[in-house]
């Protein structure tokens, strides 16, 4: 029964990747049929990745889940509240690291903004 039940989700994974390779190459042709390029499009633009960000504060809701289980098992002496606590913590965190990645994506494009302008700026100087 095992082998069978592994077979299967291999063979869904690969569907799964193979469909959603088809789509994206889809879409990008439809892209450069229409002349628009993939830069002019904001969901290709280089943002960055925080993936730091994502995991020190899913660590920390984690440990902070275990945390506040420790103490209710304690008080209950029920040794079930941990899978919940984790859960429910380092969900909590995720949601509020995408709070945090977020305010940090507004900063980037700030400071990439004022880049460009400094260039432009510079190149205007050296024109004139």
């Amino acid at each position: 029964m095992a082998p069978f039940v592994f077979i299967i989700l291999i063979v869904t994974i690969g569907i799964t990747l193979y469909f959603f390779l088809k789509a994206r190459h889809a879409e990008r042709m439809a892209m450069i049929e229409k002349g628009i390029l993939y830069a002019d499009n904001r969901r290709f633009r280089w943002m960055p990745n925080f993936i730091g960000v994502k995991l020190g504060m899913l660590i920390l809701g984690a440990g902070g889940g275990m945390l506040v289980a420790y103490f209710i098992s304690m008080a209950t002496n029920d040794q079930t509240i941990y899978p919940a606590m984790i859960m429910l913590f380092g969900g909590g965190s995720l949601v509020a690291s995408f709070f945090v990645e977020r305010k940090l994506a507004e900063g980037h494009e700030q400071t990439k903004t004022y880049e460009r302008e400094q260039e432009r700026a510079t190149e205007y100087r050296e024109e004139y």
